[in-house]
Formats: C-alpha cells, sequence, structure tokens
C-alpha cells in the first residue's frame, strides 16, 4: 500500500513539474513573439502587462478561494520590500534581455541562476562545492563568453541584463527562505503584495520617460490596433505564469525528480527558439557554444542536485557549513 501511496504522490507531482514547465515555454515563446512582432511604445508595458495579470489573476483565484491570500498589514508589507525590488528588477531585466538577444541566447543566460545559487550558498552557509562543479560552472562561462564573441547581435545591455536577471532569480529564492515570514506570506500573497508595490514605480517611471502621451497618441492615429490589444491583455493575464515559475522556489521539490524535465525544458527553449523565431542569425562557432552550453548547464545541475536531500537547490543543505560529497 505505501508503494502504491508513494507511486500515485510522485505521478502527480511529474504531472504538476510538466503543466508548469509547459505554461513556462508557452509564456516564454509569447513574451519572444510579441517583442519582436508587435511595436510597444514602452517594454515598461509589457512588464506593466505581467504584473496586472499577476494582480487580476490572483484576484480571481483568491474570488474562488482556488488561492489564499492572507491579510497583511504595514509592517508585514515592510519585510517583503527587499524582495519585491529583486522581484521587480527581474521581470525588467527578463524583458530586456529578451528584447535585445535571441531566444537560445537568453535560454542559456538564463539557466546560470544556478551558479549564482552555489555562490550564494558559498557566501550564506559555507557551502563549498565539488571541483567538477567548479569545473562545469567555467566551462559554461567560457561558453557563455564564445557565444557573445560570435553573436552577431553584439548586445552588451543584452548580455549584462540577462545575466542580472539570472543572479536576480537566484537572489530573490535566497531572500524568500531567509528573511520572509512564510506563515503571513504564503507564495499567493507573496506574489499578490510584490506585484502591488512594484506597480507604482513602474507607472511613474512610464509617465516620466512621456510613454503614457506616446500611447495615447498611438491610440488616437489608429497605429494601434484591436489584434494588438487583444494580444497585450492576454500576454497579461497569463503573466502569472511567468511570475510563479521565474523567482518562487517550489517547496519540497525533489530536484533530482524534477531535473530531466527541467533540462528538457532548457533544450526546447534553446533549440526551439531557433526553429521557429526568426531573430537567430546561425553561425557555426556561436551554434556549437550554445550547444555546448546547454550540455554544461545540464551536467552542472546534475552534479550541484547530488549535495540537496529532497530539497530545491535554493534551500538550505542538509548539514549545515560542510562540504558534502567527497573531492576525487
Amino acid at each position: 500500500m505505501k508503494n502504491i501511496f508513494n507511486f500515485i504522490v510522485e505521478k502527480n507531482t511529474n504531472h504538476k513539474y510538466l503543466f508548469l514547465y509547459l505554461g513556462y515555454l508557452f509564456t516564454l515563446f509569447l513574451t519572444k513573439y510579441l517583442i519582436t512582432s508587435v511595436v510597444f511604445p514602452s517594454l515598461f508595458y509589457i512588464v506593466l502587462g505581467y504584473v496586472l495579470g499577476t494582480i487580476i489573476g490572483l484576484s480571481i483565484l483568491n474570488l474562488f478561494r482556488v488561492v489564499k491570500i492572507n491579510n497583511v498589514d504595514y509592517r508585514d508589507i515592510k519585510g517583503i520590500l527587499t524582495y519585491s525590488i529583486c522581484y521587480g528588477l527581474a521581470l525588467l531585466t527578463s524583458v530586456i534581455g529578451l528584447h535585445k538577444l535571441s531566444l537560445p541566447t537568453f535560454a542559456i543566460i538564463k539557466g546560470t541562476s544556478i551558479i549564482f545559487t552555489c555562490l550564494i550558498n558559498y557566501q550564506s552557509y559555507n557551502l563549498v562545492q565539488s571541483t567538477r562543479s567548479r569545473f562545469l560552472s567555467l566551462l559554461v562561462i567560457l561558453m557563455i563568453l564564445l557565444s557573445y564573441m560570435t553573436d552577431t547581435k553584439d548586445s552588451k545591455i543584452g548580455y549584462f541584463a540577462a545575466i542580472l536577471h539570472a543572479f536576480l532569480m537566484s537572489l530573490g529564492k535566497h531572500i524568500y527562505k531567509r528573511t520572509i515570514n512564510h506563515a503571513t506570506f504564503n507564495i499567493p500573497t507573496l506574489i499578490f503584495y510584490s506585484s502591488s508595490i512594484v506597480i507604482i514605480p513602474i507607472i511613474l517611471f512610464a509617465h516620466i520617460n512621456g510613454d503614457s502621451a506616446v500611447i495615447i497618441f498611438f491610440f488616437r492615429h489608429n497605429f494601434i490596433s484591436h489584434s494588438t490589444i487583444y494580444l497585450y491583455v492576454f500576454l497579461s493575464l497569463i503573466g502569472i505564469l511567468l511570475n510563479f515559475m521565474n523567482l518562487i522556489p517550489k517547496e519540497r521539490q525533489s530536484f533530482d525528480n524534477n531535473n530531466y524535465l527541467k533540462n528538457i525544458t532548457g533544450l526546447i527553449a534553446i533549440f526551439g527558439g531557433m526553429i521557429f523565431t526568426a531573430d537567430y542569425d546561425f553561425n557555426f562557432i556561436n551554434f556549437v557554444s550554445v550547444s555546448l552550453g546547454f550540455v554544461f548547464l545540464s551536467l552542472l545541475n546534475l552534479e550541484v542536485s547530488e549535495y540537496y536531500i529532497d530539497e530545491h537547490v535554493q534551500l538550505l543543505p542538509q548539514i549545515n557549513g560542510q562540504k558534502l560529497h567527497d573531492d576525487k
């Protein structure tokens, strides 16, 4: 009976991860399509779409009691300000990175969040990674440098934004684990109030830069079609998927059971991006560097996951401050 129960739990868990990754892939490809095919007055409106989609979506889910958004007061809000800043910047840098880089390049750099995770865990918990992990991290960095040198787009801003996005993803998970009261801020509550906080500076910044006047001009002169508005509203509503996937560690997640799905998702994002998006200019050396970067990232994820017991890589190791492997 126990074996049957474990099988059912594992099967349902794998299905949950599968749906999450499918939702993430769908959102990633749609975002790239909208950025390259639809003219927005400002990229801030795409970020605003994600944030609005999160607030609207979570409010509806809370209304129908699908999720629970807890009531909080001002003192509680102060406790998530740092996370909210990290959350908002991560959304902004992801949009800038997708705008400036090809989808395969962005997907590879986004995957380097595992390297920042290792660095944060070493700084915070004195958790030393194996020689193999350090070597694989170096190989990933070298492949990204080679990709940059052979990239026809040559976008320094795009590479910087994508690397900053990877760092903010790891930092956000670290802040969530170390400083936030989980009893008050469950995941829906945290995302709802973080979105409510970051939406104010996004609107103010857009207004200061005159974007609001630009979009009114576009409306009056029919430069924005109804189909564009429908796509934008649709993007706003599915933004909740991206928000849940990017910054929130999935509690009680087994990194080993989930690793192959994660690698398959990365494979589809990278090579699917080469096939189905028109912004990737094929270059043999760049193609090889991106492909090897994906291989090394997959091996690094598998290597790091060996030293964590039934937890996501961002969570505390079983033995705090102790080297959890033998260097051979």
